[in-house]
């Protein structure tokens, strides 16, 4: 009975509860002027096993390892990078492109006459600025006169969609010789799509245009007796429409070969010419962002027996070109192009709106330009 009373009396029960059998142990006092704050209440709910809402600081291990490693994890998380959100080709496809790998000189602009490819998507929209123009003595000229000539240009394209583009060319050009200087302006525009795009090989694409051009003659100015007289011309003008066709093929990682097909029709006055421009071009990159591009191009013109010029000129004739250019683009959408050209005549095939006499056909005529590139 004394190891039962002396047993009891270390939980806090009289002896005489437990001789009377009552073996529940008494609740343990709370001192009410003690009792925790709201403000307690809440850290202790945020942060459980932290504190014990009597007052007393009781820390559970277990409670107390979690909370440290739940910490631990939102820390870890706050310091470390947002994982990086990719998406499916069907997402790159509904946001109007669908974004493939970058061959090598792809990413640079095709800003030329001829055009070979569409804009990429990882820059849709370009745009060059540049001037182009020779000085030819009269010993390189068939005649006693030499020629000058300056032609600054803005060249332009977007991609509207990942199956059609946009682009286009404006001009003012200035041709001079000792007796004589014409400037004329000229704009063009095309529209392109890629008709195989999905379904060829990634080293092959293809492009399809519609182009409309037009040349068109402001300022005739003739020396005569030492003055220059100056003869503001309207309606003097060509307009020409094409149809092209063609495809590049990669064959090396450095090396590109395209060819183009070009027929057109174009109305000279009352005049009508049948055109057909067939191209080849080999471009070289010797690291992604160059490209050193050779292009060789053939003109075909058929004239109307009645040729608003000079009656002299022949019914049908060939003409060549050859070109050689220069392009960077720097990573940030920045480049430079520089470029020259030789052609058998005097823009025949191209430009019909200059062929006033025969002798133009059979000037040889050559320029160089060299212009900025923008690309974003």
């Amino acid at each position: 009975m004394f190891v039962l009373t002396g047993a009891w009396g270390m939980w806090g029960i009289p002896s005489s509860q437990a001789a009377s059998g009552a073996l529940a142990p008494a609740a343990p006092h709370v001192d009410r002027s003690q009792r925790p704050s709201p403000t307690d209440e809440h850290e202790a709910a945020n942060n459980p096993g932290s504190a014990d809402p009597t007052g007393g600081a009781q820390h559970p291990p277990a409670a107390s390892v979690r909370h440290s490693a739940a910490l631990h994890q939102q820390r870890a998380s706050l310091r470390s990078p947002p994982e990086p959100v990719t998406t499916s080709p069907a997402d790159t496809e509904t946001a109007g492109c669908r974004r493939e790998p970058i061959a090598p000189g792809t990413a640079i602009p095709d800003l030329g006459r001829v055009r070979w490819r569409r804009p990429p998507c990882e820059r849709p929209v370009a745009a060059s600025s540049s001037a182009s123009g020779i000085y030819l003595p009269a010993a390189l000229v068939q005649g006693s006169q030499s020629l000058w000539t300056l032609r600054p240009e803005l060249a332009w394209q977007a991609a509207l969609h990942r199956h059609v583009s946009l682009g286009g060319a404006s001009a003012s050009a200035i041709y001079q010789t000792s007796n004589a200087r014409l400037r004329v302006h000229d704009h063009a525009i095309a529209m392109a799509t890629s008709p195989g795009r999905g379904g060829l090989d990634p080293r092959h694409a293809d492009r399809l245009a519609v182009a409309f051009s037009t040349h068109r003659l402001v300022l005739l100015r003739i020396r005569e007796d030492g003055t220059w007289q100056d003869f503001h011309v309207g309606g003097v003008r060509d307009t020409i429409v094409r149809l092209s066709y063609g495809m590049e093929h990669q064959t090396s990682p450095r090396i590109r070969v395209a060819w183009q097909v070009r027929p057109g029709f174009a109305w000279v006055f009352l005049s009508t010419q049948r055109l057909l421009q067939v191209a080849t071009r080999v471009s070289f990159h010797p690291r992604p962002t160059h490209e050193i591009a050779l292009l060789i191009t053939g003109h075909g013109v058929h004239r109307d027996r009645r040729q608003f010029g000079s009656h002299d000129i022949p019914r049908a004739s060939l003409h060549g070109e050859v070109g050689l250019t220069w392009s960077w683009l720097s990573s940030r959408g920045v480049g430079l192009r520089v470029s020259g050209r030789a052609l058998s005549s005097f823009l025949s095939g191209e430009a019909p709106l200059y062929e006033v006499r025969e002798e133009t056909l059979r000037t040889p005529y050559a320029e160089a330009s060299a212009g900025l590139l923008l690309a974003w």
